[in-house]
């Protein structure tokens, strides 16, 4: 069932939009990736380590990249930014629906019978 709603989607994308609107698109979830991948190294590096162990450029070097991925991702297309944040929101309204307001642990992924 999943599986023919997101075919669905993913059909009705392909024909709606065009190589730049799907670029565009896919560039809001890759910069949100990127910007939350810099805020867990800061946060990791940073926070996380002992005091006498933390260097400078463990906060600077990330946070140079959380806020160009941030300049990148403002920069997006209007378009793109109110469909990447329609798709964020249903995710988390179905994320939230299949937790039983999220105090369920989600499904876990199987690869073993790959």
């Amino acid at each position: 069932y999943n599986t023919c709603i997101v075919g669905g989607l993913a059909f009705t994308g392909a024909i709606v939009l065009n190589y730049e609107r799907s670029a565009a698109l896919l560039n809001f979830g890759a910069f949100l990736a990127f910007m939350g991948v810099n805020l867990a190294a800061i946060r990791r590096c940073f926070f996380l380590v002992d005091t006498r162990k933390r260097r400078w450029w463990d906060l600077l070097l990330p946070a140079v990249g959380f806020v160009f991925c941030l300049w990148i991702w403002v920069s997006l297309p209007v378009l793109a930014k109110v469909a990447g944040g329609i798709w964020l929101a249903g995710g988390v309204l179905c994320s939230g629906i299949r937790t039983k307001g999220f105090r369920a642990k989600p499904a876990a992924v199987d690869f073993s019978d790959v």
